[in-house]
């Protein structure tokens, strides 16, 4: 847990959340509306999963 919490929101690309990810060395990251109210929250294992299956599509397999 961070002093200062991280967040993005649903407008934020993959890139920024890695880029977050790196700077920050946290696992998750909290996905807020424009009010910075939750509505979800993104891992690095969400990232990796979402890789792998546009990485299939793309080979075919």
């Amino acid at each position: 847990m961070h002093r200062k919490p991280v967040s993005l929101t649903a407008q934020h690309s993959v890139m920024d959340a890695v880029a977050l990810f790196n700077q920050q060395g946290v696992s998750c990251i909290p996905v807020v509306n424009a009010r910075c109210a939750p509505i979800g929250i993104l891992s690095w294992r969400d990232i990796m999963r979402a890789l792998d299956k546009s990485q299939t599509k793309e080979t075919g397999g």
